[in-house]
């Protein structure tokens, strides 16, 4: 045997031996590690979606509304809830505080000014008569320029922000996506500082986007239909605290959408086991370096890319269709 073996034909074969094992445990890795996402991309009917007014709005209160709501004056009363305990309609746009009440004082200072004889665009205060009164302007009317859109922020951790971050970019109304760390506790982590495993962060994807073209609800989906929520600090062969499944929400809204999404697609028993999913606060993130940064569009070609990261985007081109970006 090791007389065969010394021959340059036994060589080869135990080399070529060698080269088929690691190319099969690989791939054995990376089918274990595209389960979760490959199997719901491929179940596009199958996959329940969240109305926010329908699923969020009139089922969940967060706790704080409930606490305000018990010291609020019963009907009748002359007391009047004060303006910030209003509960936010279910129309308004994340992060968007309605503008539609008008401040007490702004009501006041209103109503003195009428009473002075202050009407828009009057002159008063003098003895001159109508044919004396300066006149207003009859140039063109001045068009102001439409404000940018309000942007928000979301945070989720997959697995590799190589591969969430991929997905991400690729959605219409996202404008940005970075890579990096949440959620630990060191200051300015590095890469092999988080892998690790010692700093608690989890590596994530810090997305900015346009709530009038994507809402929170499809990043939701967008979010567990491409990793497995089912495996505890677990993304395939990618194992540790840094991998776990979690959002970290930035509002009661995210914070909402998110627990009563989870909730929902654990009683349709979409995954074979229970979502595992951390639901936490945003509380800090850390950019990870460059190299990091647009991982998929600078490394399309590498074995990884190819494997893990290309087939979700097509599956997700197939599902999301007109949510999604022009290919690059």
């Amino acid at each position: 045997m090791l007389n065969s073996l010394n021959k340059p034909s036994g060589r080869r074969l135990l080399a070529l031996g060698i080269a088929l094992g690691l190319v099969a445990g690989y791939g054995f890795h990376v089918l274990r590690g595209r389960v979760g996402h490959g199997e719901q991309l491929d179940a596009a009917a199958a996959f329940p979606t969240l109305d926010e007014a329908k699923d969020v709005a009139k089922d969940y209160a967060p706790s704080e509304a409930a606490d305000k709501a018990a010291d609020e004056p019963a009907p009748g009363d002359d007391a009047q809830p004060a303006r910030d305990e209003e509960p936010a309609s279910s129309g308004d746009s994340l992060n968007e505080r309605s503008s539609r009440d008008v401040q007490p004082e702004q009501a006041d200072g209103a109503a003195d000014s009428a009473a002075d004889g202050v009407i828009a665009g009057d002159v008063i205060g003098d003895d001159t008569g109508d044919g004396d009164r300066p006149q207003a302007s009859q140039g063109p009317a001045s068009q102001e320029p439409a404000s940018p859109p309000k942007l928000a922020v979301a945070t989720f951790g997959s697995g590799c922000f190589w591969c969430s971050e991929a997905y991400f970019e690729s959605l219409k109304g996202v404008v940005k996506v970075e890579a990096g760390y949440s959620g630990g506790r060191v200051e300015n982590p590095t890469y092999d500082q988080v892998c690790s495993g010692t700093t608690g962060h989890a590596e994530v994807a810090q997305i900015t986007y346009n709530p009038e073209v994507v809402s929170y609800a499809k990043l939701l989906e967008v979010f567990w239909r491409t990793h497995d929520p089912t495996t505890l600090n677990r993304q395939g062969s990618d194992v540790g605290e840094q991998y776990r499944s979690v959002v970290f929400y930035h509002d009661d809204q995210q914070r909402a959408q998110a627990e009563k999404y989870r909730k929902k697609l654990d009683e349709a028993e979409v995954f074979r086991d229970p979502i595992v999913t951390q639901i936490a606060p945003f509380k800090k993130f850390y950019v990870a370096g460059d190299d990091h940064q647009d991982y998929y569009a600078k490394n399309a070609t590498r074995m990884y890319c190819r494997f893990h990261i290309a087939p979700t985007l097509s599956k997700m081109r197939a599902v999301f269709g007109d949510a999604m970006k022009p290919p690059r």
